[in-house]
């Protein structure tokens, strides 16, 4: 809760938004969206995102590489920046590709709903997995410390164990989830 209200996703302005992102690079009669990095209608998707944060009244920059970024508030004070990418791989689903881009998929979970995403958790979300993953988040916020009575004792990282909450219908501790991959990287 922020200044006595709960704070909500709403759903139909994030499916307006996503709608006018695919509005570019739509290829007509073939699968997907193309908009590769850096190119004409990648730069042109950064551009009207940036005009977009610009009307909500934040101070946007675009660096060297086409990264936008938008900031609200005083410059040099703590704020929480969250990102993503616009472009797509060839013929990507509508948020790149064949999925779409998940990373940030738990965002409703962390503000303690599901409201307006039945799209993507069908009608019925596990029903704790709000409340456990939204108190992790407000615990490590509080106190470095994501543990709560709601969840499994969740350990801290460390390279060799690797220790990582998975949020799901039952909600554990999984050890190294991406040994195949960590293998790979360090050879």
């Amino acid at each position: 809760m922020a200044g006595g209200r709960r704070a909500e996703i709403d759903g139909r302005r994030m499916k307006t938004i996503f709608d006018a992102i695919n509005d570019f690079g739509r290829v007509p009669d073939k699968p997907g969206w193309n908009r590769p990095g850096l190119s004409a209608e990648d730069i042109a998707v950064r551009r009207w995102f940036a005009a977009r944060m610009q009307g909500e009244g934040l101070r946007v920059s675009m660096d060297g590489a086409a990264n936008v970024s938008g900031r609200l508030g005083p410059e040099g004070a703590p704020c929480v920046m969250l990102g993503s990418h616009l472009d797509t791989v060839p013929s990507g689903g509508a948020f790149d590709g064949a999925l779409g881009a998940t990373h940030a998929l738990e965002i409703p979970f962390v503000w303690n709903t599901t409201r307006g995403w039945e799209l993507v958790f069908g009608s019925e979300p596990p029903p704790n997995l709000a409340d456990e993953m939204h108190n992790a988040w407000i615990n490590f916020v509080r106190t470095g410390d994501p543990n709560h009575d709601g969840i499994d004792d969740w350990p801290r990282y460390d390279a060799d164990r690797r220790a990582t909450m998975r949020f799901d219908a039952v909600t554990k501790v999984v050890n190294d989830p991406g040994a195949r991959t960590h293998r790979v990287w360090r050879r």
